[in-house]
């Protein structure tokens, strides 16, 4: 008993121990704000930065100051989410010393496009990818994203040296491996056609590059100071001198050749569907790229609808929506006009007293919708008054029935004569505003000091013109004394 005591506490202890581990292993934040309109930042104390969220980024500036600057010095590691499909321009512009401590950026396959100046960071070692396939369809504004910036590819976690680019691309974009130091050699599948400007460009380790196909079209600048031999097939006519250029590097073109026959390899079929076109299994030499059997181009196939139908309502027309179960596709058709409410008559809910309005409502059966509206007593009183006062007399009483409507017949129209005569008082002068009154002060006032001013003058001169009259008349007083 004792022996399995001390067991269970061992248990307890090790479970505690490694919960407690977990807690302090587990990534604390330090500070988080949005950087549009639904993209979120978070600064860990790993430091790191993650994005989350769905849709693009916002744009920056050259002089723009993110509001994770403050976090500058302690970031390492910057991981976009799955879910962002554009970051901005000159989101990470490294200048003036800053990022200078980010080693490390991590790309999601949902990104679509990278704009311009997003990443100027000069000491960046690594850009963490999870499909080929996917980063080679990015739009790349110029060469400032993370490759860029003389970064090696890590592909799963792996570091990517022998670069195989998938048979699903037809296309390798602008920009795409721009600066790339990890890769030594590249297979290009007969499957692209284009390669885009400067896309192996200051590839500084790259020394081979394998063509599977036809000779695609080539930009500009695609190897400019890159020293590679490129292999193409032999037998391959589109292979002629004015395709085989340097295009800005140094390129020696040599043709495939398979000294005792063809390696073959397997290239894999691509199932069509109702978005995208499909391609037949093939086969080609793996050694020099001769394609031996061509993969054929399969239709897209049929949109696969199903019907949803929407009844109409009060206040929204009904339709019915045609959704692919392939790729989501939709439309809409049978288009139902909208019912309308269907109202039942004007119900009291409040009566109105002599000094409040009162209400009364009505209540759709279809949709359960209440309008209500203001309910004058003028609406309710004086119609029911004359019919129900006849109906509460008792009928043993003729006499008083007789004579109580001639009185109310009697004083009511007095009542009604005498209102008017109360209200048929002189209207007032309207009074005027306070505004007005200081608006005559400012224009009459000075008028007014100046008018003062001259009567007062004209009193003085007076003055002073009598009393020199009087000296003038009768001399001083004061002397003759």
């Amino acid at each position: 008993m004792k022996s399995r005591c001390i067991a269970i506490g061992l248990i307890l202890c090790i479970i505690l121990g490694m919960y407690g581990a977990a807690s302090v292993m587990a990534k604390e934040p330090q500070g988080t704000g949005k950087y549009g309109k639904d993209i979120a930042w978070t600064v860990y104390d790993d430091k790191s930065i993650v994005f989350s969220g769905n849709g693009a980024t916002k744009d920056g500036g050259f002089h723009f100051v993110q509001n994770w600057y403050v976090y500058n010095d302690q970031l390492e590691q910057v991981v976009f989410e799955d879910g962002i499909t554009y970051i901005g321009e000159y989101t990470f512009y490294g200048s003036n010393r800053l990022y200078q401590h980010i080693k490390t950026v991590t790309l999601p396959a949902s990104v679509e496009k990278i704009g311009a100046y997003a990443f100027y960071l000069s000491n960046l070692e690594a850009l963490h990818i999870s499909s080929l396939e996917k980063y080679c369809q990015i739009e790349f504004a110029n060469s400032c994203h993370p490759l860029g910036c003389k970064a090696d590819l890590y592909l799963n976690g792996q570091r990517v040296e022998d670069l195989e680019i998938p048979q699903t691309v037809t296309q390798i974009k602008n920009y795409a491996f721009y600066g790339c130091t990890s890769i030594r050699n590249v297979t290009v599948p007969n499957s692209v056609t284009q390669i885009g400007d400067f896309a192996f460009n200051s590839c500084a380790n790259l020394e081979t590059i394998i063509f599977s196909g036809k000779a695609p079209e080539f930009g500009e600048s695609v190897f400019v100071l890159s020293k590679v031999t490129a292999y193409y097939p032999a037998n391959d006519p589109s292979w002629n001198e004015v395709i085989k250029q340097d295009f800005g590097g140094a390129v020696t073109w040599v043709p495939g050749q398979c000294n005792g026959g063809h390696t073959e390899q397997i290239d894999v079929a691509v199932a069509s569907s109702c978005n995208q076109t499909g391609l037949t299994e093939g086969k080609s030499c793996s050694s020099c790229g001769t394609v031996l059997i061509p993969q054929e181009i399969i239709p897209m196939t049929e949109h696969t609808y199903e019907s949803t139908v929407t009844a109409p309502r009060c206040d929204w027309h009904g339709f019915t929506t045609h959704t692919c179960t392939g790729c989501g596709h939709s439309y809409e058709t049978d288009r139902v006009e909208l019912l309308g409410h269907d109202f039942s008559g004007w119900e009291i809910v409040e009566q109105p007293g002599p000094d409040h309005a009162g209400r009364e409502s009505r209540e759709c059966s279809r949709c359960g919708l209440i309008e209500g509206r203001a309910l004058n007593p003028s609406d309710v009183t004086q119609p029911t008054e004359p019919v129900t006062e006849p109906v509460t007399q008792p009928a043993t009483q003729p006499t008083e029935q007789s004579t109580e409507p001639s009185t109310e017949a009697v004083t009511q129209p007095t009542e009604a004569v005498t209102q008017p005569t109360e209200q048929a008082k002189p209207a007032q002068k309207p009074q005027p505003s306070t505004s007005s009154k200081v608006l005559w002060l400012i224009v009459v006032g000075p008028f007014l000091l100046i008018g003062l001013g001259a009567v007062i003058a004209i009193r003085v001169w007076k003055h002073r013109v009598w009393v020199k009259y009087l000296q003038d008349k009768f001399g001083d007083g004061d002397e003759e004394e």
